[in-house]
């Protein structure tokens, strides 16, 4: 039993520090997941005109649940998103310790240029991080890293071959270099993105005020701050005593021929 527990103990504490890396993901502050509606996980629906909501079951027969978001008017001041308000705290603990903003997200052919449908973003009370999505002609997905918002302008990636597919997107924030990285299915795309000043405090994800018309399916969207270096001290002392006991054990344990 003692083994079975220590051996449990070991796994876990490797996971996390070999996430603690690139996508370290500590604690979970606000999330979405699959078909769920989002106001029962706690979020608030902003609503404007031309844009619906909704669960998908099963997409494109992938077993990947999601909600969407659809911007089906191409005149500015169509948005229907969804947002929550971190604390002073939080904010405090992932300026000082690092965060990640993530989805899993199919952006639909025909979604237009990466202007604000879909989008996902985390605004700190100084400054905004945002990842807006489009399409080009083939379908294929393109995500922008947004600097300024007149137009919207930014770093611009596409993933050429994966349209109609779904991805994983991160942002990814290091404190020491006060910027983010992007991460797109575990490939680092940019480094060095430092956002755009912004007054106001929030998560927030569906569609934005644009001229464009967008339409993203929202299977995973994940916030996190990282946790203190005692917290993963704690881990790192964990599988450092695990791994002694299990070794103890191989030492004592009588072989058979």
């Amino acid at each position: 039993m003692r083994e079975r527990l220590c051996r449990y103990c070991l796994l876990i504490a490797l996971l996390f520090v070999s996430a603690s890396g690139r996508a370290r993901a500590g604690l979970l502050v606000f999330s979405h997941t699959g078909a769920t509606d989002p106001i029962l996980e706690g979020w608030t629906r902003t609503s404007g005109a031309n844009v619906t909501f909704g669960p998908v079951i099963n997409d494109l027969g992938l077993g990947i649940d999601a909600w969407y978001v659809y911007d089906n008017g191409a005149t500015l001041g169509d948005l229907g998103a969804y947002l929550q308000t971190p604390s002073p705290a939080i904010v405090s603990l992932g300026n000082t310790y690092g965060w990640k903003l993530s989805a899993f997200i199919r952006v639909l052919p025909g979604s237009g240029a990466p202007a604000g449908s879909p989008m996902v973003l985390y605004r700190d009370g100084t400054r905004s991080w945002q990842m807006h999505f489009g399409t080009t002609s083939s379908g294929d997905p393109i995500v922008r890293l947004i600097t300024g918002t007149s137009p919207p302008s930014g770093p611009a990636f596409t993933l050429a071959g994966g349209a109609n597919q779904y991805h994983l997107y991160e942002l990814i924030y290091d404190p020491v270099a006060d910027a983010a990285d992007l991460y797109v299915d575990g490939t680092l795309l940019y480094t060095g993105y430092v956002g755009f000043s912004w007054s106001e405090r929030y998560v927030y994800w569906g569609a934005g005020s644009s001229y464009d018309v967008g339409k993203g399916h929202f299977s995973r969207v994940e916030f996190y701050v990282n946790p203190e270096p005692s917290t993963l001290a704690l881990w790192c002392g964990l599988a450092a005593g695990a791994a002694v006991y299990l070794r103890r054990r191989r030492l004592h344990t009588p072989t058979t021929s």
